[in-house]
């Protein structure tokens, strides 16, 4: 698969991993698949295994919170809704609307070996929100998923040494899943430097 086109490579990981995917797509030259949280560990594994595929790199672990995606731009109480900051119209957010959960694990793999890209998304609709862990496949996750968990309180069950990287334990921001939204919300009320 030296040569291929994007479509076969498409096509080629479509086929391999059938009902182990809840969706897939090709927009914009980058393939994106989406995976059911009991088979992340086994589609990873053979991405980077597989001869054909070959994604030895992992170079980005991220937690993405739909909750109000495509729903409203930017909401800021202090500057104009118009303006060279608002440059995505909301018809670019209405025909990818689709997201069955809340949270979701997003993972970008390289093939160094045939220097193709791909995107690998994990739905999460748990209570609190938990994937596998990634770290025995590629290392490079382990900051990563720290990252999310600590973010967005995603749990990635496995994991060696899942602890906050970013905030404090005691840090009036510390993340849980459930504060996400409040803590938006309400930011602009915290103050850092109290009286």
């Amino acid at each position: 698969m030296a040569n291929s086109s994007m479509q076969d490579v498409f096509a080629s990981l479509c086929d391999h991993f059938g009902d182990r995917l809840t969706g897939s797509f090709l927009r914009r030259g980058q393939i994106t698949l989406e995976v059911k949280p009991d088979s992340l560990e086994s589609v990873c594994r053979e991405l980077r295994d597989a001869e054909d595929f070959r994604f030895e790199q992992l170079s980005d672990v991220c937690g993405v919170d739909y909750l109000y995606y495509g729903k409203a731009d930017w909401e800021t109480d202090d500057s104009t809704t118009t303006g060279f900051s608002r440059g995505v119209s909301r018809e670019v957010y209405d025909e990818h609307i689709h997201s069955p959960a809340r949270f979701a694990v997003v993972y970008h793999l390289l093939s160094l070996k045939y220097n193709r890209r791909l995107r690998l998304r994990c739905w999460v609709d748990n209570d609190p929100p938990r994937v596998p862990s990634v770290v025995d496949i590629w290392s490079s996750a382990n900051w990563y998923e720290r990252e999310a968990f600590d973010l967005y309180g995603i749990m990635f069950e496995g994991h060696p040494d899942l602890r906050r990287i970013l905030t404090d334990y005691a840090s009036p921001w510390k993340a849980t899943w459930r504060s996400v939204t409040t803590r938006r919300k309400s930011a602009s009320s915290i103050s850092l430097f109290p009286s």
